[in-house]
């Protein structure tokens, strides 16, 4: 649903410019999960506040963060003042504003900045098997309990086998299946 909302997103800025629809874009979301988490009274207000308008502050965000080259050249910045305030503030109603911020700007400097100098290409592109995985190895561990065990194991048993099944896919799988000019395959050899 985030990406069928790019065209209005380009039309938006085309209209009313980047700014102002980011900004109006990122307060509707916003007022979205206030009024699920806090005025509405019939069931489920907090799993409502959580589908496709109240997770759009997140995606808006990181939108703006990666298409403003001021915010591109400051992200460490921004992630970590970021992450400061999400740590400092007790109030859950200020929560909302400050996690879209924090979360989607520490995705983008951990994607494009913190690693940038290691060549996780050579073990191949192990990001669809992540991807793909990720969700029903966590269910799998959720419905064995594992992490009402102990979160931490879950965490880690997540992070181990998600890797070990997108590797798996990569190399006997999803590698296979590509032309031997593929850029793909090219960086997993260099």
């Amino acid at each position: 649903m985030l990406y069928f909302c790019i065209p209005a997103l380009l039309y938006g800025n085309k209209k009313l410019g980047a700014s102002t629809t980011f900004i109006a874009v990122f307060i509707m979301s916003v007022l979205w999960v206030y009024y699920f988490n806090n005025i509405y009274t019939g069931m489920k207000g907090e799993e409502l506040a959580r589908q496709f308008p109240g997770q759009l502050s997140y995606f808006t965000f990181g939108v703006f963060l990666t298409t403003n080259k001021m915010t591109v050249k400051n992200i460490k910045y921004i992630s970590l003042s970021s992450v400061a305030v999400l740590f400092m503030i007790k109030n859950t109603d200020a929560k909302i504003i400050i996690d879209p911020i924090a979360y989607s700007s520490i995705v983008i400097y951990l994607s494009s900045q913190a690693f940038k100098n290691i060549n996780f290409g050579k073990y191949g592109d192990i990001s669809y098997g992540i991807y793909l995985y990720h969700f029903p190895i966590i269910q799998s561990l959720i419905s064995l309990g594992v992490f009402q065990y102990n979160p931490w194991l879950g965490l880690t048993a997540t992070f181990t086998l998600t890797l070990i099944a997108a590797l798996a896919s990569w190399h006997l799988i999803e590698k296979r299946m590509l032309k031997r000019t593929s850029h793909y395959r090219l960086a997993a050899i260099t």
